[in-house]
């Protein structure tokens, strides 16, 4: 997977320049005229939407650093974040469930939410469809609909979706694995 960064010449060097200048602030950019090239200020308009969505990944990663190297808490994540602890749990759960190289430049955090708790095949099988058909969070959730309710329908009022195995439309299986064309169940 390749990762795209700030592309103005010097990305990370020009931000802190910018910094430096007091043109770049927690709260504010006010760049004189001068400034920047059209190319560096193209740049840091993709930087910037790219940080925004970029930040779950960062800020999930960074609390499971934290708990892994310092033993870190919750409580020092919403101090350091100002974000709830429920959104920062949401964050670390999907960000330790799907590992870096399965993550998909072109999907949002909140796709690769929506089938952290699948197992890593049917997993990288929804975000493979989920990217080739354009599908954001909302399509993809009307895709697993029908794959919930069956789930709700188990037996077993603790059944979760990591209890059974669907793939999306059109993924290959192999040789002996069979799967239901109606409900998509995947049978060994």
């Amino acid at each position: 997977m390749s990762e795209e960064v700030v592309t103005a010449p010097g990305g990370l060097a020009l931000l802190a320049e910018l910094e430096r200048n007091g043109w770049l602030t927690l709260t504010s950019v006010d760049l004189p005229p001068d400034a920047v090239t059209y190319d560096q200020y193209d740049a840091l308009l993709h930087w910037a939407g790219q940080l925004h969505e970029s930040s779950c990944w960062i800020i999930g990663d960074l609390i499971n650093y934290g708990e892994k190297v310092y033993g870190q808490t919750y409580a020092q994540a919403v101090e350091a974040t100002g974000l709830a602890e429920q959104t920062l749990t949401n964050y670390a759960s999907v960000c330790g469930r799907i590992p870096r190289s399965r993550r998909r430049l072109g999907l949002k955090f909140g796709v690769h939410a929506e089938v952290a708790y699948m197992a890593p095949k049917e997993r990288d099988g929804w975000l493979k469809a989920a990217a080739t058909n354009g599908w954001g969070r909302s399509r993809l959730r009307e895709e697993l609909a029908p794959l919930r309710a069956e789930v709700r329908a188990k037996e077993s009022p603790a059944a979760t979706l990591k209890d059974v195995e669907v793939l999306p439309p059109n993924v290959e299986l192999e040789s002996h694995v069979c799967q239901c064309t109606t409900c998509g169940r995947v049978m060994a």
